[in-house]
């Protein structure tokens, strides 16, 4: 199929994993990140965004952004922890002792209470006990919970900073003050919350109900940026759309996509039951013959594309494999076993071993087969993408353009922002104060790009 005049958006690609470092169970070969993404340019691949599951890859994403795209047009990221990092709020190496957790117990009730659609809104809230042990520094609190009701919950968007449950007060909070730190000084690459969600596949990295405590925490920055978020479902879906459901309102008005999709096609249904909440496609996605026929199911206008590498690659064990297979036995691969030596890389250089943004192409192009679609394969792509090249650009014009008119009122936000971190002790007087600068400096771009009739563009165009 002719690729030439198509436009690719890789919603979700690993960069930062040492796979691109050459590094594998040893080293194999040198840093190829630059061929890497040059051969994604080649075939029209036109933005990538970086997935961050954890505060050091954000850091090195954005080290990655201005080294490989200065300008600011190509490279962005996510900003949130995976499921399975979540003790990172707790503990950054992964240890974590007891005294570091809500009581188990009390997590239960708090969950029961958050699933309980039909408690009694006239009783008083209950409350919690949060906090570390006595003499950590760190003294137990009180807090009630929001959630007294489904009712109640319809309007939680509008309340800033009040996810229900929990008082982040110790390690957690510290961690969740460094992500909003980075997520509001660095707004010109950081374009959704994620990669957030739940993951009861991979339990032995981290429980469940450490899990659903750091998924509803980090619903915070979607309220407070009003970012999309960048979703991870696996094995979870009933949890993971009750705690959906809560946060209904929310998810319509700023976004969502369920990345890396392998669930049945009843999981469409409920998705389909959600305003903005889109599907991610990969390799992954096309393994099974169940997972074609769920693919068969997305509509097109939910349907977006992703490689996730280095992972999810299309193999020959893929029931997808034949739509490609042609191709893929004509391309000319490194064999990384063979090597003695660390391989030198140039852009010609691919390994079997690695998926990368390059092969977004090869998710299009199967994609377009198995649903059948009776329009041209340009067509189709545009479609998913759901924007043309010219307005892309004008898209990015706009955006900054909004940006810097609005400069004035940025710079009192970062402002406040840097002055609460130098000022511990007024952590909690400012933070009404800084939410009040950012609703300026939000309100002041949606209303500069709605005047450009812009302001209802998809997640992927934002930026």
């Amino acid at each position: 199929m002719d690729v030439r005049e198509n436009l690719f958006i890789d919603i979700g690609s690993n960069l930062t994993d040492k796979m691109f470092d050459g590094i594998y169970h040893k080293k194999k070969h040198e840093n190829d990140l630059k061929h890497v993404l040059n051969r994604a340019k080649t075939n029209n691949v036109e933005k990538i965004i970086i997935t961050c599951t954890c505060l050091e890859d954000i850091d090195k994403s954005l080290k990655i952004c201005e080294t490989y795209d200065p300008e600011g047009t190509f490279l962005f990221l996510t900003a949130g922890v995976h499921p399975t990092n979540c003790y990172e709020f707790i503990d950054e190496k992964g240890s974590i002792e007891e005294k570091d957790l809500l009581a188990k117990e009390e997590f239960e009730n708090f969950i029961r209470d958050f699933k309980n659609e039909s408690s009694a809104t006239e009783e008083a809230p209950k409350q919690y006990t949060v906090g570390r042990q006595k003499g950590d520094g760190v003294s137990v609190t009180n807090v009630k919970t929001v959630i007294e009701g489904k009712e109640d919950c319809k309007d939680m968007r509008k309340e800033s900073f009040k996810i229900p449950g929990f008082l982040y007060n110790g390690k957690d909070h510290d961690y969740l003050e460094e992500l909003k730190k980075k997520i509001a000084n660095n707004s010109n690459r950081i374009v959704s919350i994620g990669e957030i969600g739940l993951d009861f596949d991979r339990l032995y990295f981290c429980p469940k109900y450490i899990q659903i405590k750091y998924f509803i925490y980090q619903m915070q920055l979607v309220e407070m940026f009003r970012l999309p978020i960048f979703l991870h479902m696996r094995n979870c879906s009933d949890t993971f759309f009750e705690i959906l459901e809560k946060y209904k309102p929310l998810i319509e008005d700023v976004g969502a996509v369920i990345h890396s999709f392998t669930d049945k096609e009843e999981i469409i249904e409920k998705i389909n039951n959600y305003k903005n909440l889109y599907i991610g496609v990969n390799g992954c996605s096309l393994k099974t013959l169940e997972n074609i026929n769920a693919v068969k199911k997305i509509p097109m206008d939910l349907l977006l594309l992703e490689t996730d590498a280095p992972w999810c690659s299309i193999k020959k064990t893929h029931a997808s494999y034949h739509f490609i297979k042609e191709k893929y036995e004509k391309r000319n691969y490194t064999n990384l076993k063979k090597a003695r030596n660390v391989i030198q890389c140039n852009d010609s250089t691919i390994f079997k071993e690695r998926n990368e943004p390059y092969n977004i192409v090869d998710i299009a192009e199967i994609t377009y087969k198995i649903k059948g679609a009776d329009i041209p394969f340009h067509s189709f792509c545009q479609n998913m993408v759901n924007i043309k090249k010219e307005d892309t650009k004008d898209a990015v014009k706009a955006h900054f353009e909004a940006i810097e008119e609005c400069k004035e009122k940025k710079e009192k936000y970062v402002k406040c922002f840097n002055n609460w971190y130098r000022n511990n002790f007024l952590k909690g007087d400012l933070t009404q104060a800084c939410d009040d600068y950012y609703e300026d400096y939000q309100i002041c771009v949606l209303n500069d790009l709605n005047k450009k009739g812009l302001g209802h563009l998809r997640h992927l165009e934002k930026k």
